[in-house]
């Protein structure tokens, strides 16, 4: 069961280095995962696994990025001297989670298409840096809970979609 009073939720998303579609295309507002998706895809739900403090909500791979919800639980034993505290998590613990979920994924991508070749992007798939908001009430968990789950569908309006349409952004209420 989950233990939403001892844990801070995060907003993540998670960019490839510029903005490169690598995990598949969006047609009529489903996301088709290709082979680097799935890893992708997959490398985010074994998060669990490797780091025992963490629980995984709503998440979506785009082309270019994955939007998640992550639950950093805070009652959990803490290393000596470490403070306990309910918005704030063990330090350095929501970047050990994106460190270990890009370095695996980006491996995992390499192996499967290196064939011998070397290319630059191959090494650093991901922007160094990713954006993390602070989830402090259930209906902001809900709004961006909605909002991750509408992400395919609004593809062609995303600002992290190179190709996106700004005259329909224009034209939206």
């Amino acid at each position: 069961m989950i233990d939403y009073k001892n844990s801070t939720l995060y907003f993540v998303t998670v960019t490839t280095k510029g903005r490169v579609c690598l995990f598949g295309t969006i047609d009529e507002g489903q996301m088709h995962l290709n082979e680097m998706g799935m890893i992708v895809n997959n490398c985010w739900l074994d998060i669990p696994e490797n780091i025992p403090d963490v629980v995984m909500d709503v998440f979506v791979v785009m082309p270019n990025h994955v939007h998640g919800i992550i639950m950093v639980n805070n009652s959990q034993k803490k290393t000596k001297g470490a403070k306990k505290s309910i918005h704030k998590p063990e330090k350095g613990l929501l970047e050990a989670v994106i460190g270990q979920f890009s370095y695996k994924s980006t491996m995992e991508i390499v192996t499967m298409t290196s064939h011998g070749k070397t290319d630059e992007w191959r090494w650093s798939i991901w922007n160094d840096n990713y954006y993390t908001r602070i989830i402090e009430s259930e209906h902001y968990l809900n709004i961006l809970r909605w909002y991750i789950i509408q992400n395919p569908y609004r593809w062609d309006v995303d600002r992290e979609n190179p190709y996106r349409n700004i005259q329909k952004r224009r034209d939206m209420p």
